[in-house]
Protein backbone atom coordinates (compact mmCIF):
# COMPACT_ATOMS: atom_id res chain seq x y z
CA UNK A 1 0.00 0.00 0.00
CA UNK A 2 1.23 3.10 -0.97
CA UNK A 3 2.12 6.26 1.60
CA UNK A 4 -0.76 8.03 0.42
CA UNK A 5 -3.14 5.50 -0.06
CA UNK A 6 -2.51 4.24 4.01
CA UNK A 7 -2.90 8.71 5.04
CA UNK A 8 -6.24 9.01 3.33
CA UNK A 9 -7.83 5.25 5.04
CA UNK A 10 -6.66 7.01 8.73
CA UNK A 11 -8.88 10.18 8.08
CA UNK A 12 -12.18 10.03 9.16
CA UNK A 13 -14.29 12.42 7.69
CA UNK A 14 -17.17 13.81 9.41
CA UNK A 15 -18.81 17.42 8.72
CA UNK A 16 -19.48 19.25 6.00
CA UNK A 17 -18.86 22.99 4.91
CA UNK A 18 -20.78 24.21 2.24
CA UNK A 19 -20.00 27.62 0.57
CA UNK A 20 -22.35 29.40 -1.97
CA UNK A 21 -21.20 32.17 -3.27
CA UNK A 22 -23.43 35.10 -5.36
CA UNK A 23 -22.88 38.69 -6.82
CA UNK A 24 -25.47 40.91 -6.05
CA UNK A 25 -26.77 43.39 -8.55
CA UNK A 26 -26.81 47.23 -7.73
CA UNK A 27 -30.15 47.91 -6.14
CA UNK A 28 -31.01 44.60 -5.33
CA UNK A 29 -29.13 44.28 -2.08
CA UNK A 30 -32.33 44.92 0.13
CA UNK A 31 -34.39 42.04 -1.77
CA UNK A 32 -31.42 39.60 -1.36
CA UNK A 33 -31.47 40.66 2.46
CA UNK A 34 -35.17 39.73 2.60
CA UNK A 35 -34.72 36.47 0.93
CA UNK A 36 -31.60 35.28 3.10
CA UNK A 37 -33.25 36.49 6.29
CA UNK A 38 -36.51 34.51 5.48
CA UNK A 39 -34.27 31.75 4.26
CA UNK A 40 -32.24 31.73 7.84
CA UNK A 41 -35.25 31.58 9.57
CA UNK A 42 -36.88 28.28 7.47
CA UNK A 43 -33.50 26.63 7.49
CA UNK A 44 -32.59 27.10 10.73
CA UNK A 45 -34.08 23.52 12.08
CA UNK A 46 -33.41 21.48 9.16
CA UNK A 47 -32.07 17.86 10.31
CA UNK A 48 -28.47 17.59 10.12
CA UNK A 49 -27.79 21.94 10.20
CA UNK A 50 -25.48 22.60 12.51
CA UNK A 51 -24.93 26.68 11.38
CA UNK A 52 -25.72 29.07 8.84
CA UNK A 53 -24.93 32.66 8.62
CA UNK A 54 -24.79 35.17 5.23
CA UNK A 55 -21.75 37.29 4.81
CA UNK A 56 -20.40 39.92 2.64
CA UNK A 57 -16.65 40.27 1.47
CA UNK A 58 -15.15 43.16 2.48
CA UNK A 59 -13.50 43.44 -0.49
CA UNK A 60 -15.96 43.53 -2.74
CA UNK A 61 -19.82 44.83 -1.60
CA UNK A 62 -21.40 43.70 -4.27
CA UNK A 63 -20.72 39.49 -3.52
CA UNK A 64 -22.06 37.56 -0.80
CA UNK A 65 -21.49 34.32 0.72
CA UNK A 66 -24.09 31.56 1.99
CA UNK A 67 -21.82 29.42 5.00
CA UNK A 68 -23.48 26.19 6.34
CA UNK A 69 -22.08 23.80 8.40
CA UNK A 70 -23.54 20.39 8.17
CA UNK A 71 -23.32 17.16 10.28
CA UNK A 72 -23.19 14.83 7.54
CA UNK A 73 -22.65 14.72 3.71
CA UNK A 74 -26.05 13.08 4.13
CA UNK A 75 -27.64 15.46 5.34
CA UNK A 76 -26.43 18.26 3.04
CA UNK A 77 -27.70 15.81 0.08
CA UNK A 78 -31.31 15.69 1.99
CA UNK A 79 -31.30 19.68 2.14
CA UNK A 80 -29.88 20.02 -1.49
CA UNK A 81 -33.08 17.70 -2.66
CA UNK A 82 -35.75 19.45 -0.59
CA UNK A 83 -38.58 21.56 -2.11
CA UNK A 84 -37.27 24.78 0.53
CA UNK A 85 -33.97 24.26 -1.41
CA UNK A 86 -35.27 24.35 -4.72
CA UNK A 87 -37.53 27.40 -3.66
CA UNK A 88 -34.86 29.17 -2.06
CA UNK A 89 -32.65 28.85 -5.30
CA UNK A 90 -35.78 30.00 -7.16
CA UNK A 91 -36.50 33.09 -5.48
CA UNK A 92 -33.00 34.01 -5.81
CA UNK A 93 -32.36 33.47 -9.41
CA UNK A 94 -35.30 35.74 -10.30
CA UNK A 95 -33.67 38.34 -8.09
CA UNK A 96 -30.03 37.38 -9.00
CA UNK A 97 -30.79 35.83 -13.02
CA UNK A 98 -27.63 36.50 -14.96
CA UNK A 99 -24.99 36.31 -11.86
CA UNK A 100 -23.35 32.41 -12.07
CA UNK A 101 -23.24 30.84 -8.16
CA UNK A 102 -19.85 29.74 -7.06
CA UNK A 103 -20.19 26.53 -4.43
CA UNK A 104 -17.59 25.42 -2.55
CA UNK A 105 -17.51 21.90 -0.25
CA UNK A 106 -15.17 21.79 2.57
CA UNK A 107 -14.52 18.69 5.03
CA UNK A 108 -14.09 19.02 8.52
CA UNK A 109 -12.86 16.00 10.19
CA UNK A 110 -12.87 15.22 13.74
CA UNK A 111 -9.82 14.78 14.64
CA UNK A 112 -6.79 16.82 14.64
CA UNK A 113 -4.33 16.92 11.70
CA UNK A 114 -1.06 18.39 11.12
CA UNK A 115 -0.71 19.56 7.59
CA UNK A 116 2.38 20.66 6.15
Amino acid sequence: MSMSKAKVALVHLGKVIRISERRIPPMQESKVRQIMSNVETDVRDWPGLMNIETLMDTEDSDKFMVVTEWESRAHLRHWLRSDLHERVVKELNEVLPNEPVKYRELMHHEDDVFLL
